[in-house]
C-alpha cells in the first residue's frame, strides 16, 4: 500500500538540498507535490526533472499570507525551509539567523493549524546540541546548556521550532513529528559561495587548488555526517 499516493503535500524549501531530493520521491510515489522556495539558498534547477510534475511557489515564507496560501488544502506539510549556512557564514550572522528562522516556523506552523493541515513534519537539527554533548548522543541532550557555539542563533531557532512544534500538539492534538539530521551531504550541495557547508567547499578547493584549506575549529573535533539519500 503506498501511503503516498494521491496526497496533497507541501514541501517548504523544496528546491534545496534535502527538499529537492524529497520532492522527486513524492513524485514517484503519486503525490500531488507543492514547492514553496524563496530560492535564496535553493535552486529551481533542483527541480528539473519534476518541474512539470508540482506546483511551485517563489514565495516569502515570513510573510503570514503566502504561508496560509501555501498550506491551504494540504494533507501533509514537510516543512524544510530555514536559513542554513556554513560555519564561516553562521559566526558572523547568528542573529540574522535566529531572527528569519523564528519569523517563518512561526508563520508555517500557525498556517498549518489555521488550514487544518492533518500531518506535519518539522526539520531540526543536530545543531541544538551542546559542544559538550555526551557521545554517542541521546535525543534528550537536546536542550541541555547551549546549542553548540558555532552555530548558536541556527541552533536556537531548531530549538524554538520544536518547543513551537511540541506545544501546537498539546494546545491542540496536531500531529506533528520532529527529526534532527546530522550535517547534510550530496548532490545539489552549492560547492562556493559564503555559505557553503564543509564538505563542498573542501572538495572544491582540493580540485581547483583556491585557497588554503580551512578546518574550523581545533582541529581536533569531530562532526556527524549523513547523505542525502539517506534522509
Amino acid at each position: 500500500m503506498n501511503y503516498w499516493f494521491g496526497k496533497k503535500v507541501l514541501v517548504t524549501g523544496g528546491a534545496g538540498l534535502i527538499g529537492s531530493h524529497i520532492v522527486e520521491e513524492l513524485v514517484k510515489k503519486g503525490s500531488i507535490v507543492t514547492v514553496a522556495d524563496n530560492l535564496k539558498r535553493g535552486n529551481i534547477k533542483n527541480l528539473r526533472q519534476v518541474i512539470n510534475d508540482i506546483e511551485f511557489f517563489k514565495t516569502d515564507l515570513t510573510d503570514k499570507n503566502a504561508c496560509n496560501k501555501a498550506c491551504d488544502k494540504k494533507d501533509i506539510v514537510l516543512h524544510l525551509a530555514s536559513d542554513a549556512y556554513g560555519l564561516s557564514y553562521s559566526y558572523t550572522h547568528h542573529s540574522e539567523i535566529l531572527t528569519h528562522n523564528i519569523s517563518l516556523n512561526t508563520n508555517i506552523l500557525n498556517a498549518c493549524h489555521i488550514k487544518e493541515v492533518k500531518r506535519v513534519l518539522s526539520v531540526s537539527s543536530s545543531c541544538v546540541y551542546s559542544d559538550d554533548a555526551e557521545i554517542p548522543t541521546k535525543e534528550s541532550e537536546g536542550f541541555k546548556g547551549e546549542p553548540e557555539k558555532a552555530n548558536i542563533g541556527y541552533g536556537w531557532s531548531k530549538r524554538i521550532l520544536e518547543i513551537q512544534a511540541n506545544q501546537l500538539h498539546l494546545d491542540y492534538g496536531m500531529e506533528i513529528a520532529i527529526v534532527r539530521p546530522a550535517n547534510v551531504y550530496g548532490p545539489r550541495d552549492p560547492i562556493t559561495g559564503e555559505g557553503t557547508h564543509v564538505i563542498p567547499s573542501l572538495i572544491h578547493k582540493v580540485l581547483f587548488g583556491k585557497g588554503p584549506i580551512t578546518v574550523w575549529g581545533s582541529g581536533n573535533q569531530s562532526r556527524n555526517f549523513i547523505y542525502v539519500k539517506d534522509v
